[in-house]
């Protein structure tokens, strides 16, 4: 389908938020099946489906395919992936060799606003084709946007990535400048106490060499009375 084939060229996510376009001012749309919708649009969506296999039977986001939507999705999905649908056992075999026995598939929506009140949304894959026509325009100025938008959070979050290494070469600089800037005073310091310690030395040698000089003044002393 038109919707379908687009899907790898957005990043996925649970939900992308409405859009701003504007949509066709009608209130019906027509199924690929015939059925009419009745309801206002106003946005495109972005869903993940979950195709499982639990206790030998197929679910579709955790419910049996116990109405014709779920089943019509179901076999919309699994046409554009070319998964045969004709034997159960087919797809349940597909199933038990994927990781937690499950396809994970996206798929767009169109968002729309129910006469009961509700805002609901369709599979764009259920769509008629002359309504996926219709839409084409402004599902592509959407997703562009759409694309717009994620490159823009992609450059701010590497812009905020090369911030933060920059931070970081800048804090473990200036942790090395702290440690060497320690280090020095711890040298200058070391060389202080060494300093003192040689005056400190070499006052009590100076000390020591006046007490022996005087010592000796006074034994010639003694030796010149004796004469």
């Amino acid at each position: 389908m038109l919707f379908t084939a687009m899907c790898t060229c957005v990043v996925l996510q649970t939900v992308i938020s409405a859009a701003e376009v504007a949509l066709p001012d009608k209130n019906q749309w027509k199924l690929h099946d015939g059925t009419i919708l009745k309801g206002k649009a106003y946005a495109f969506g972005y869903e993940l489906c979950f195709i499982q296999r639990r206790s030998g039977k197929i679910v579709l986001n955790g419910q049996r395919l116990a109405d014709p939507s779920s089943n019509a999705l179901l076999r919309k999905i699994c046409e554009e992936k070319q998964i045969p649908l004709d034997d159960p056992k087919q797809l349940q075999q597909i199933l038990s060799k994927q990781p937690f026995a499950q396809l994970v598939e996206p798929y767009f929506t169109v968002k729309y606003h129910a006469d009961d009140g509700r805002d609901r949304q369709i599979p764009a894959l259920l769509l008629a084709p002359e309504e996926v026509q219709l839409l084409r325009p402004m599902f592509e100025v959407w997703r562009a946007e759409k694309q717009r938008e994620h490159e823009e959070r992609v450059r701010q979050a590497q812009e905020l990535q090369n911030q933060q290494m920059m931070l970081a070469m800048q804090a473990q600089a200036l942790q090395a400048q702290q440690a060497m800037a320690l280090a020095a005073e711890a040298e200058a310091y070391a060389a202080n106490r060494n300093a003192d310690a040689n005056e400190r030395a070499a006052s009590a040698a100076e000390r020591n060499a006046a007490a022996n000089k005087k010592q000796a003044d006074e034994l010639e002393k003694i030796r010149r009375n004796r004469r």
